[in-house]
C-alpha cells in the first residue's frame, strides 16, 4: 500500500514538471522524390474565384494509387504546364488525360 501511494506521489511530481527539449529537427534542403508510376487519369478542378486549382492524378501499376496536387493558377494552359512540370511528362500527354471541372460560386 505504501508503494502505491509513494509511486503515485512520485509520478505526479514528475509529470507536473515542465519538459524542455532543445532538440530541433532541421532540414537543410527539401528532398526531391521520383516515382515510377503510370498515369491513368488526371482530374482537374479549377476554382477561379478562389484563385487555385486542385488536381487528382490516378495511377496504375504502382503502390501509389493517387496523388493530389494544388496549383495557384486557374488558366487551363498554365494548369497543364504546371502538371507537366510536376510530373515530368509532356504537356500534350496532360491534355489527353485531363478532365476539367470549373467550379464557380453562385452569388445572387
Amino acid at each position: 500500500m505504501l508503494f502505491w501511494f509513494g509511486g503515485q506521489g512520485l509520478t505526479q511530481q514528475l509529470l507536473s514538471q515542465a519538459y524542455s527539449s532543445k532538440r530541433i529537427l532541421e532540414t537543410h534542403s527539401p528532398v526531391k522524390i521520383r516515382l515510377n508510376a503510370v498515369v491513368q487519369a488526371i482530374e482537374v478542378e479549377i476554382k477561379p474565384q478562389e484563385g487555385f486549382t486542385k488536381v487528382t492524378i490516378e495511377t496504375t501499376d504502382s503502390a501509389l494509387k493517387s496523388l493530389k496536387l494544388e496549383f495557384p493558377v486557374t488558366d487551363v494552359a498554365d494548369v497543364e504546364a504546371a502538371i507537366s512540370n510536376e510530373l515530368g511528362i509532356q504537356q500534350q500527354t496532360v491534355s489527353q488525360l485531363a478532365r476539367y471541372q470549373i467550379k464557380t460560386t453562385y452569388q445572387p
